[in-house]
């Protein structure tokens, strides 16, 4: 007996359905279009339209619906995509986001108006995984380079990256030194220097200030506290608030 998958999205489009399983599956391994059905003489759109595209997303079915131009996506659901590297989040990210935009703390939006979500190094890696010291009989392990934390190859290669740390982001706000003014800082997020830019600009977009992402921390001008902790959260974070 064949498998019967118990949930399967459907994706609603005005006229896009055909042309976007086409992007979807040219993007994504394991992936096909399976059928394809039109509009017929009943309507209730123009006879020959396409109005249903089946495919699948590596083993994973979907529907595309060429409903009207009725509801549109936004941003209250997206599909997170699970990675096992750096490398292959920013190749899901930079095929995803061609034509599309860009948002706050690794959620995109594609050239169809559809969302896709990760954590804060772009889409689908597991922010806990992320941030884990591995032990093995080598002693502590770096996550990323996978060599052992007293050679510390990854920050001799990537300047400005972050210490492994210990899966807890902590979120504090700091005036000590700084003229009075307040600044919201974060502190163990682990990832690459590269990674690390990309969330503190997605932070300093959300809270519409300026700030900075230098040895493993990020800074964004103002008292933000409540609002970067929630944005780290809404990832997967395990956040806890530190300081004053």
């Amino acid at each position: 007996m064949a498998t019967v998958n118990p949930i399967v999205p459907c994706l609603w489009f005005d006229t896009e359905a055909e042309e976007a399983a086409h992007f979807y599956t040219g993007i994504f391994p394991n992936s096909r279009i399976s059928a394809i059905s039109h509009y017929g003489s009943a309507g209730p759109r123009p006879e020959g339209l396409v109005m249903t595209v089946e495919f699948e997303l590596d083993g994973q079915p979907f529907t595309a619906l060429n409903g009207g131009p009725e509801f549109t996506f936004n941003e209250s659901i997206s599909l997170q995509v699970m990675c096992s590297s750096q490398e292959e989040v920013d190749a899901y990210w930079s095929k995803l986001s061609d034509g599309g935009k860009e948002g706050a703390c690794g959620w995109l939006t594609d050239r169809f108006g559809a969302g896709w979500a990760g954590n804060p190094i772009g889409l689908g890696v597991s922010p806990h995984d992320a941030d884990l010291v591995y032990s093995t009989d080598s002693g502590r392990m770096c996550p990323v380079c996978r060599k052992p934390i007293a050679q510390f190859v990854c920050a001799k290669a990537n300047a400005g990256a972050a210490a492994p740390s210990d899966g807890i982001v902590r979120v504090s706000r700091e005036t000590k030194g700084r003229g009075g003014k307040a600044v919201t800082v974060v502190r163990g997020l682990g990832g690459d220097a590269a990674s690390l830019a990309r969330l503190a600009q997605q932070l300093k977009t959300a809270c519409g200030s300026g700030g900075t992402a230098k040895d493993g921390v990020v800074e964004v001008q103002g008292d933000h506290c409540d609002k970067v902790m929630a944005l780290l959260k809404a990832q997967g974070r395990i956040v806890k608030r530190a300081g004053g």
